[in-house]
């Protein structure tokens, strides 16, 4: 599993979280069942452990609805085998009930989780369809997935593509994203003219209060035109006015854009 994926990261810990309160529920109460019934406890959390780890590395990266379904079996096992190993056992009554009730918990839990999240795939495809119809907050949205390989593999080309036809329509996110793409050197080659050029043309805008542009405060183009900055301390003179004359060009090519500015 790709744990720089923040969606993925979350729910891997929310799967390990499950998995490690059932396993721990069962290897407390197993042994008080197991006394008289010849079923093995003590080999039981190693195969567990293993199903776990299968959990996370195979079946979420499937990336299927159904992997989300074998996963809470598995990470449930453990509850499930206490569960059928205390209403095998006579007597203990009170404790059948505690132990039913803690397994009716565990499952509304994981209904709820599964009622209220969606996966990596059902947002991609859900922006993608937006993307396509020339929104460029979604525009912006696709091309960071594809060039970071969340939820897509990675393709800087199509990532470009992508961020491209945001950056066209004004989405600062998009310009500034870009600037530091050529800054890095990350899918192309590294060109700190280029990366200047888009860094003068994202801080030349003016906030938005509905963030339609991606900024909304005089706070974020401070920020903005301190990496403009940073990286004109990086080029000669004469580099500084080729980055300025290429941004003023895009600008004047650009002049529908109402919250664009002139770069200076």
């Amino acid at each position: 599993m790709d744990y720089n994926n923040p969606m993925k990261k979350q729910n891997a810990i929310k799967w390990w979280a499950i998995g490690g309160v059932s396993l721990f529920f069962a290897l407390i109460e197993a042994p008080v069942f197991a006394q008289h019934n010849p079923i093995p406890t003590g080999p039981f959390a190693v195969p567990l452990f293993i199903w776990m780890i299968l959990t996370d590395k195979v079946f979420h990266s499937l990336g299927h609805p159904l992997a989300d379904i074998l996963a809470a079996i598995i990470v449930l096992s453990p509850v499930f085998f206490v569960f059928f190993l205390a209403w095998a056992n006579p007597g203990g009554f009170t404790r059948k009930i505690i132990i039913t009730l803690f397994t009716c918990l565990l499952l509304i839990a994981i209904v709820y989780w599964f009622r209220n999240s969606r996966s990596d795939n059902e947002i991609f495809a859900e922006k993608l369809k937006l993307a396509e119809q020339g929104d460029a907050r979604s525009q912006f949205y696709i091309g960071t997935r594809y060039q970071n390989g969340y939820a897509v593999p990675k393709d800087y080309k199509e990532a470009m593509k992508w961020l491209l036809k945001s950056a066209e329509q004004g989405y600062v996110g998009s310009q500034q994203f870009i600037s530091r793409i050529y800054a890095d050197g990350k899918g192309v080659p590294a060109d700190r003219v280029q990366a200047y050029t888009w860094s003068c043309i994202a801080a030349a805008n003016q906030p938005q209060t509905d963030n339609r542009n991606g900024i909304q405060s005089a706070v974020e183009v401070s920020a903005l035109e301190d990496e403009r900055d940073m990286l004109a301390s990086q080029l000669t003179p004469t580099q500084q006015e080729e980055g300025l004359r290429k941004a003023r060009e895009w600008h004047s090519k650009h002049p529908d854009i109402p919250w664009a500015t002139p770069p200076k």
